[in-house]
């Protein structure tokens, strides 16, 4: 058989294999064309329209590396299964393939970053927090040792020569981008899957491990705030300053203190020498709310201190500590459960409340960033299993592995181990479905288009109707 019937019975297997992977094409096209539009969108709200902090740092990392997953590396795959014995270029199978393991390494570095900021974010609230230089940071760093342990993919993966069966006895040989066979670079094959693997399942160990100690912490702020605000209340001691009538009776700043205080963990987030909620105001420290109970009345002495407070708190607390905690509506860092200002900012002179509305709403808005991250965690972890999985069968079985299933197990196979685009694809989902400032965003640009493209088609109209208008005038003179 010379080679022009070769490449024609090539072109034809590869054919009928692609009416075979009709649905693996529409799997992977839908991934990339809701990942492209989705992850677009979550750059240049997170890039662009909000404020710049370490949370949408984090967030515009992701979303570049998923938005590079589905520009380049997702085409990559059509291609091959569409030519499926015949890929067409070495060079563009070499790099595609390296690049996606990269692009998933960086996920994996950047995920363990965002669980260590949570972490320390909420359980060790006055150390240290990561700033925005070093969210940059930790993302570059990223993608550096991401492309210091996968360069080598560049070497095992190539144009490999398939056998072909044809009609169950004579053998062509077709092309296919896969890992390479030869026995010389086995050794080195596996300690490159074995490396990553152990990477992938020691980041899930670490990932799992921060998380149960975030919400360990949350679940005990809720608990002893509530247990505070229970004993208030069943004190008697809530009492309005109005229906006093300027009487010197009001609960004091300097009687609710810190000695009652059980937990250890608690008693460790409160710096040393603070006694009492006023020595923490006066000193301008940030508390741990779940430490502090409800006061509904200030002293009239007081009342100054707590007007200069309120006027001070957003400048010299964000300088001082980095502590402020805002909704990531606003693309703020939520300190969630264990980082609160001592003074609300509602004070009206009158009244000192820090279980508040605003507070609470606060506190919902940080559960709902730290479900948001886990969320994203979760997904890209169960994504990846099943590729992890299917791409080690497919490096280490050493005959060619299309031969060895049948038809509709190929099917299932070549999903499988596209899965991990799962997780490029959804997280602009969990971000539109949480966040209700990107859904905003996102509904004003698809209004905002709609009404462009109405304005362009009445001004053909108009136009259209005055050539007409102007035509049939020509036609009269």
């Amino acid at each position: 058989m010379n080679a022009s019937s070769v490449t024609d019975l090539l072109q034809t297997l590869s054919d009928e294999k692609a009416i075979l992977h009709i649905p693996a094409f529409i799997f992977i096209g839908l991934l990339m064309f809701t990942g492209f539009i989705g992850n677009a969108f979550v750059c240049f709200f997170y890039g662009c329209k909000a404020k710049e902090n370490p949370t949408s740092c984090f967030i515009v990392g992701l979303a570049v590396l998923d938005l590079m997953n589905c520009a380049l590396t997702m085409p990559m795959e059509i291609v091959d299964l569409r030519f499926f014995y015949m890929f067409p270029n070495a060079a563009v199978c070499k790099v595609l393939r390296t690049a996606a393991v990269i692009f998933t390494m960086s996920s994996v570095f950047i995920l363990i970053a965002i669980a260590t900021e949570r972490y320390r974010r909420i359980c060790h609230p006055f150390k240290k927090q990561i700033t925005v230089f070093h969210a940059k940071f930790v993302c570059v760093i990223s993608t550096v040792i991401s492309i210091a342990i996968s360069w080598p993919g560049l070497l095992f993966f190539s144009i490999v020569p398939v056998d072909v069966p044809i009609n169950g006895s004579y053998i062509i040989h077709g092309y296919d981008c896969t890992t390479v066979k030869s026995e010389s670079v086995r050794i080195y094959l596996l300690s490159f899957c074995a490396l990553h693997i152990f990477l992938f399942v020691s980041a899930t160990v670490v990932i799992i491990v921060l998380y149960v100690l975030v919400y360990r912490q949350i679940s005990r702020g809720k608990k002893f705030r509530q247990k505070c605000k229970n004993q208030l209340e069943g004190s008697g001691e809530h009492q309005d300053l109005p229906n006093r009538q300027g009487k010197d009776t009001a609960t004091s700043l300097s009687r609710i203190t810190f000695e009652g205080i059980n937990d250890a963990e608690m008693k460790k987030n409160i710096p040393k020498g603070i006694s009492n909620v006023e020595t923490a105001c006066n000193t301008r420290v940030q508390l741990n709310c779940t430490n502090i109970v409800e006061v509904t009345s200030v002293r009239n002495e007081e009342r100054h201190f707590v007007d200069e407070y309120k006027k001070q708190d957003d400048i010299t607390l964000q300088h001082e500590h980095d502590l402020i905690s805002t909704d990531i509506s606003d693309s703020v860092e939520s300190v969630d459960e264990n980082v609160r200002k001592c003074v609300n900012k509602n004070v009206n002179g009158h009244r000192f409340v820090p279980f508040s509305t605003q507070n609470k709403s606060k506190d919902a808005s940080a559960d709902k960033y730290t479900t948001i991250m886990l969320l994203i965690t979760v997904i890209f972890i169960v994504s990846f299993l099943p590729y992890l999985v299917l791409a080690v069968w497919q490096s280490f079985s050493l005959d060619y592995l299309v031969n060895q299933i049948t038809d509709w197990q190929l099917v299932l196979f070549s999903i499988g181990i596209h899965s991990y685009f799962l997780n490029s694809a959804s997280n602009p989902f969990i971000y539109g479905f949480f966040n209700p400032q990107f859904r905003k965003y996102i509904a004003g640009v698809f209004v905002s288009t709609f009404k462009c493209r109405e304005y362009r088609k009445t001004i053909r109209h108009l136009f259209q109707n005055i050539r007409n208008a102007h035509f049939f005038k020509c036609r009269g003179t």
